[in-house]
């Protein structure tokens, strides 16, 4: 694989409100790679995100147009006494990666071609994780010299601290200098001639702004990154350091961004940009891979005798795209067209529910389980009858609720959903009359539960709100 220099994800300059100074997060060592980590990574070029700007208002990210399989795997290895390159170039190696290579992996692109290569890291006393060398396949030919050079070790020094622990507003300055040295056989002198290779960097970092990362599957709060690499590489004979014959000697510039969340152990995206008239644009970027929804499908959670159904669907391009029509049969002769929903079943007992799912292709698909619905604690037929009464249903501003004297003193709570399920509102001081204040709320199906102490939820029902 091609050495490239990757930056991090970015995108949308959408703000959803004005942020504060201070980002919400910071960056630990224990968000930093460590040995033993693994992550699954995809590369996509020219991808459709933009790079975004430096910001002290929070921003997001758009990457949800991106695919989450995974191609390849990054692997962090703790070294082993048979790691004998690590063990002899760099003792004091605690990490390895198959894919990055000098700079991070990726797929940018250096002037040479730098195939396969290992990262040797260790964790200094700030929590940084530092680049101790490298070992790579080169694959560089020096034809003036009649030779070949491919699998090499370089050794760095200093350590260049690759992996930095932060907050909004932190700015670091890095160096780092790896060197290889093959001696060279000429016919016309006695001894061989030393030809050195060296990769020198000067990298200054910014963490210039931060926000919310959108994937497909789920959101992140970052901060971001900003980097600039100043490369030299160079290759030929140095006297005391000094060059006295030059075969290669090369300076380029690499601008990188680099997206951190908590408890991800690297990266959630790098991106690798190039330059146009206007703005950077992304070449490629390099993210962390999630995994996909099944095509179809649905969670559920039981309280008694009400149950809130998930579906958890996936809406991906490759999956057909959207869900344009939902059915539930929830097998007690109720059905509900609801994306998500919320059933009250009249009785204990066991119940198969289907759920029915069509897609923008106009493709259909089913899926049904048995659920098990009741008290876990007391049977619903145990408690005293009581009556109370909704209205008005639909309700436009005031809803009431009436209660009987004796209903009372077995409720305790009324508890409000939304129509996917989601505790909005719950009322703990109940009286004969109870009024809830609808006239802000949107429009729309709403559910309700009457809950015990003892017994938890007793009964559910639905109401409407329409303006």
């Amino acid at each position: 694989m091609k050495e490239r220099f990757t930056l991090l994800c970015v995108v949308i300059l959408l703000q959803c409100s004005v942020a504060p100074i201070q980002a919400q997060i910071s960056i630990t060592a224990d968000d930093l790679p460590y040995p033993g980590l693994e992550v699954a990574t995809t590369v996509a070029t020219n991808p459709p995100i933009t790079v975004g700007k430096a910001s002290s208002q929070a921003q997001i990210w758009n990457y949800t147009k991106l695919s989450s399989e995974a191609t390849q795997t990054v692997v962090f290895e703790a070294i082993t006494e048979e790691d004998t390159v690590a063990n002899e170039s760099f003792p004091s190696a605690t990490m390895k990666s198959n894919l990055l290579s000098l700079f991070g992996g990726g797929t940018g692109g250096l002037p040479i071609d730098v195939g396969g290569a290992a990262s040797y890291y260790s964790q200094n006393a700030a929590g940084n994780v530092v680049i101790n060398g490298v070992n790579l396949n080169l694959g560089l030919n020096l034809d003036s010299l009649g030779i070949d050079i491919d699998e090499i070790t370089m050794i760095g020094n200093p350590a260049d601290a690759f992996y930095t622990v932060g907050e909004y507003g932190d700015s670091f300055d890095n160096s780092g200098s790896y060197s290889y040295t093959i001696n060279v056989p000429v016919d016309t002198l006695p001894i061989p001639v030393p030809v050195t290779i060296e990769l020198n960097t000067d990298r200054h970092t910014e963490i210039d702004a931060f926000g919310t990362m959108q994937f497909r599957y789920e959101n992140y709060d970052v901060l971001r990154y900003n980097e600039t690499t100043d490369v030299n590489l160079f290759a030929g004979v140095l006297f005391f350091g000094i060059p006295i014959y030059t075969l290669i000697d090369t300076s380029f510039q690499v601008p990188s961004y680099r997206f951190y969340t908590k408890d991800k152990g690297y990266p959630l995206a790098s991106i690798t940009v190039g330059e146009d008239e206007t703005e950077p644009f992304v070449a490629s970027v390099e993210y962390q891979a999630q995994a996909a929804p099944d095509p179809i499908g649905f969670s559920y959670d039981v309280n008694c005798l009400n149950v809130v159904f998930t579906n958890t669907s996936s809406e991906s391009e490759s999956n057909g795209g959207p869900i344009v029509f939902t059915y539930w049969d929830f097998g007690d002769g109720n059905t509900s067209n609801l994306k998500d929903a919320v059933h009250n079943y009249a009785e204990m007992g066991t119940y198969k529910v289907y759920l029915e799912i069509e897609d923008t292709d106009g493709i259909t698909d089913t899926l049904s389980k048995i659920i098990e619905v009741g008290c876990t604690d007391v049977s619903i037929i145990d408690l005293p009858t009581f009556t109370h009464t909704v209205f008005p249903n639909p309700v436009n501003d005031i809803l009431h609720f009436a209660f009987e004297e004796d209903a009372l003193a077995y409720i305790e709570q009324i508890i409000v959903f939304n129509s996917v399920g989601q505790q909005i509102h719950e009322i703990n001081s109940l009286k004969d009359v109870v009024e809830l204040d609808v006239s802000n709320w949107t429009g729309g199906v709403y559910f309700y539960a009457l809950t015990s102490k003892d017994k938890g939820t007793i009964f559910g029902d639905r109401f409407v709100v329409q303006h």
